[in-house]
């Protein structure tokens, strides 16, 4: 399907933002192409915008199949997404004398963590249970490629998430196709369920997620936190807590241990420190990570020669 364009808005950004970092973390190519990052702001009638930035002035593009549009849901969702209203002051000033994520607050400042809508933070959250980096994004990536329509923009291919209702008529072998083995099951019982998942606080919302067959603690709250930000509530799995204990030091190095350490450390901004140290350590598996931390290692590696959470949109098919 080949969109239209229907008009354009531009945006004042905040002091410090770097829109580069934000669009190229976890971004594959058909989202960032190193100058314009894509992303649907509407399914029904679709809407996808370009958005870039030239001049300190934030371009969003919008493409759609009709002409009927509202400017300000689409600069409220822009913001949102781009993280254009937050202020991480505060979190910077942690960050300057933190022993693991000291460079964001360097050569990562003005990065924002660049939000979703909650299906999709689904599907990406599922993926990463029990995978390293590589794999659970050679899920997703699968499952796109599978699943997800393709719209033209510009001339540029973009593939648009599978809706859970496509989601919902598949088969377990089908989904089992893309390589999620058994996250098939958890992947379709959130898509049968998906429609009925109420409007709910934080920690409300954590709860009715986990009452999905094969959804955790840590599932639910990735897909809080790329979905609405929810910082407070840090997603922690067994490769964050080893390295959060080794760094701050635990009694033991559980979980929960772990979560108690980075709420100490981090405050309301927890889930957020999570979130930047899979980039500052280009979510490597578990002993390389440890190996770097021992070593200082804590700049993210940008060179196209590596697949990182940075590196990720140059690829334009998935290679480990």
């Amino acid at each position: 399907m080949r969109l239209t364009r229907l008009g354009s808005i531009n945006l004042e950004p905040p002091e410090e933002f770097n829109f580069h970092l934000t669009a190229s973390a976890y971004s594959f190519h058909w989202q960032f192409d190193g100058k314009y990052l894509y992303f649907p702001v509407i399914r029904n009638p679709l809407l996808i915008v370009r958005t870039s930035v030239k001049d300190n002035v934030v371009r969003v593009d919008l493409y759609g199949v009709t002409g009927k549009l509202s400017k300000d849901l689409v600069t409220e969702h822009v913001v949102r997404t781009l993280g254009l209203d937050e202020k991480y002051y505060e979190f910077y000033n942690i960050a300057e004398g933190d022993p693991l994520l000291a460079e964001v607050a360097r050569s990562l400042r003005g990065m924002r963590l660049r939000t979703t809508d909650l299906w999709t933070a689904l599907i990406i959250a599922v993926c990463q249970q029990n995978a390293s980096f590589k794999q659970g994004w050679r899920m997703l990536y699968n499952l796109f490629k599978m699943f997800g329509e393709r719209v033209t923009v510009e001339g540029h291919g973009f593939l648009l998430t599978p809706p859970p209702s496509l989601i919902a008529k598949s088969s377990s072998s089908e989904l089992m196709r893309a390589g999620i083995g058994y996250r098939a099951r958890s992947l379709l019982e959130l898509a049968r369920g998906f429609d009925d998942i109420p409007q709910q606080s934080p920690r409300e919302l954590e709860r009715s997620l986990r009452s999905f067959k094969g959804v955790g603690l840590y599932t639910a709250r990735l897909a809080l936190l790329l979905a609405y930000r929810f910082y407070e509530l840090p997603p922690v799995d067994r490769w964050t807590a080893r390295i959060v204990c080794e760094v701050y030091g635990c009694k033991g190095v559980s979980i929960s241990e772990a979560e108690e350490v980075l709420r100490k450390v981090w405050g309301k901004w927890s889930g957020l420190a999570v979130y930047y140290l899979t980039i500052v350590l280009d979510a490597e598996p578990l002993s390389k990570a440890l190996d770097r931390v021992r070593k200082g290692l804590l700049k993210p590696y940008m060179s196209s020669d590596k697949l990182t959470p940075l590196t990720l949109y140059l690829r334009d098919w998935f290679v480990s």
